[in-house]
């Protein structure tokens, strides 16, 4: 009932608006991440606006949440978005669209897909079962060529439509200055971080992502415990996890940073703690230490699927129990060799100039 009647408001918003003709100049960006203008939109828009053109940007920024009245809401901004996208020469998206894919898009729309995150492990998009199709992309920017056939499948694009200029958030941790900035903004926010060994775990979600969402727990207390003083952790929980918490004792040396920038919390990060989320992409570019905690692996692979071998592809240790992270993390039996042969295979650009790239890109498209 709720696609049908999404179906219907876009289906109306697209009739009333399609006469509407495209604005040469406008450029629309659409997430449903976030609340507010972050990550690779934020510094996108920054260098367009170095632009000697007068582009009108337009933002449709909204963070979906799973309640009644959020969806309500959301019904409104599908149909403001159909207006939008309607009427602007291009359209970015960090995010599988609705609107855009169940509308007849005009010809002189270009409809960019930037990816929220750096790659994907686990299938997405296309590739696993969906509430409505994915369909209207006229370019994918991914951040090597190494995610080529991976992106094309999910997004059932060519190839060729595949443009491998960089993930522009990453220009942030190719930037000193910023990442020390980063550490003592986090050090001020949290003292007991500072002179510690920072273990930071950043897991996804299990489930579809809207209506489904589960997590595997892992027993900070215990961690903590037997870590010692030396070591503090912090956690932070897929953004569609944001409101769960994992330390139920209060402990000083555990720190929830669900509302926290994960850029931020990598600055003082010794070591990350993930499993299937595409985040131990961006952590490699630091050459940092990772260690995988998937203890459904098997049930993973068969419930969701990957693109790559997982053993094959991990950048650090797999451990399947807390006893096995404690173990790794006090031997430090890490495998830095691997984590840097992940950053040069899947990032083809190591100048801190990814922005400006698809920047350019997109001035292209804009004629």
């Amino acid at each position: 009932m709720e696609k049908f009647i999404a179906y219907i408001v876009v289906k109306l918003a697209w009739f009333f608006t399609w006469p509407m003709p495209v604005k040469k100049n406008k450029i629309l960006f659409i997430s449903y991440f976030e609340s507010k203008l972050t990550g690779n939109f934020k510094l996108i828009s920054k260098e367009l606006e170095k632009s000697d053109k007068d582009y009108e940007m337009v933002f449709m920024i909204r963070k979906f949440k799973n309640t009644l009245w959020a969806k309500f809401k959301y019904l409104f901004s599908f149909a403001v978005q159909t207006y939008h996208i309607n009427t602007s020469a291009v359209v970015l998206l960090d995010g599988n669209n609705f609107p855009v894919s169940n509308i007849k898009k005009k010809d002189d729309t270009k409809v960019v897909q930037i990816w929220h995150a750096c790659g994907g492990i686990k299938k997405f998009g296309c590739d696993i079962s969906r509430r409505f199709p994915i369909k209207n992309y006229g370019y994918v920017y991914v951040a090597g060529e190494a995610f080529k056939e991976s992106f094309s499948s999910a997004f059932d694009i060519s190839k060729e439509r595949i443009i491998p200029l960089g993930v522009a958030k990453t220009d942030i941790l190719y930037d000193k200055d910023k990442m020390e900035g980063y550490k003592k903004e986090i050090y001020r926010r949290y003292p007991v971080l500072e002179g510690k060994k920072v273990v930071l775990y950043a897991p996804t979600f299990r489930g579809d992502g809207a209506f489904e969402l589960k997590y595997v727990n892992l027993d900070m207390a215990y961690l903590s415990r037997k870590l010692g003083e030396e070591y503090a952790i912090v956690y932070k929980m897929h953004p569609f996890l944001e409101k769960i918490n994992l330390d139920k004792n209060g402990s000083d040396n555990i720190i929830n940073a669900n509302k926290v920038d994960i850029y931020k919390l990598f600055s003082v990060a010794d070591v990350l703690i993930s499993d299937y989320s595409a985040i131990i992409f961006d952590y490699s570019i630091l050459e940092k230490p990772i260690i995988l905690y998937t203890p459904d692996l098997e049930e993973y692979e068969r419930d969701r699927g990957f693109y790559y071998d997982y053993k094959e592809l991990a950048p650090g240790p797999i451990c399947k129990t807390e006893k096995e992270i404690i173990n790794t993390i006090l031997t430090e039996q890490y495998d830095l060799e691997k984590v840097r042969n992940m950053k040069y295979k899947f990032f083809d650009h190591h100048d801190g100039k990814s922005a400006k790239r698809v920047a350019e890109h997109i001035e292209e498209l804009m004629g």
